[in-house]
């Protein structure tokens, strides 16, 4: 029988004892249930780093993970920002779906029927422009 995959509350429990987490493979069943709660923390901060950049500058989806407290990421059941990295950019292409931003790669926008699956390597984002 192997080993059954460490959960989210196994997370908190270890750090409850002042232990690290083990770490371990998020998967797309990670990606997709994430709850409200942490969706709500990422996207604060995802937010806030986009409106602080002028079209056309760009945020490294690192730097919104890299943003996240120990306390953010320990609530969430995450020890590291690097864990956070697939959700988030799924976060990014899923807002780039809604309109609400664009996703370069090497300078240039991802063009619409290119998915998450496709892309391999760094990405960057911006707020779509805004007329005015």
């Amino acid at each position: 029988m192997s080993p059954v995959a460490p959960t989210a509350m196994d997370d908190a429990e270890a750090m409850a004892r002042g232990q690290q987490p083990e770490a371990r493979e998020r998967t797309s069943d990670d990606i997709e249930s994430a709850n409200s709660e942490t969706r709500e923390i990422i996207q604060k901060h995802l937010l806030r780093l986009l409106q602080s950049r002028q079209y056309p500058k760009t945020i490294c989806p690192s730097e919104v993970a890299r943003a996240l407290s120990k306390s953010e990421l320990s609530t969430i059941g995450y020890a590291d920002w690097r864990d956070l990295m697939p959700l988030l950019r799924s976060m990014l292409f899923d807002m780039r779906l809604e309109g609400e931003l664009e996703v370069l790669q090497k300078g240039e926008v991802i063009p619409e029927a290119t998915t998450l699956a496709d892309i391999r390597g760094p990405i960057r984002a911006r707020l779509v422009p805004t007329d005015g």
